[in-house]
């Protein structure tokens, strides 16, 4: 599918599986700062894009295509914009989800007890 046959609304997976990869890294606005990445060997990827408290612009990953599928992607940008608006930055969240996740992966019974 041609990038520029997309019209703007949320991307749909039918048509995100129909995106090719281009000679360049390319970018597909999904809605509110979510982005669709698709790379020149084909990789796909979710990315956000938002403003840190210093006023800079960032990218932050959400994760590949199609492990996160649209609504999730939506999903965990809706999260990461509302830690924004409360003035968070959403990489240290981010972060300290993943160390919690690990941390409760390590937790087995015999190291509890």
């Amino acid at each position: 599918m041609k990038r520029s046959e997309i019209k703007r609304r949320p991307l749909s997976d039918t048509t995100l599986a129909g995106l090719e990869p281009d000679l360049k890294e390319y970018r597909e606005l999904d809605a509110n700062g979510l982005y669709f990445r698709v790379k020149p060997d084909g990789q796909k990827s979710w990315q956000l894009r938002y403003k840190k408290t210093d006023g800079k612009w960032s990218w932050l990953g959400l994760g590949g295509y199609p492990e996160v599928s649209g609504a999730s992607a939506r999903a965990k940008a809706a999260d990461l914009r509302a830690d924004t608006a409360e003035g968070r930055n959403p990489m240290v969240t981010k972060q300290a989800r993943k160390a919690a996740e690990a941390q409760a992966a390590n937790d087995t019974f015999e190291t509890l007890a």
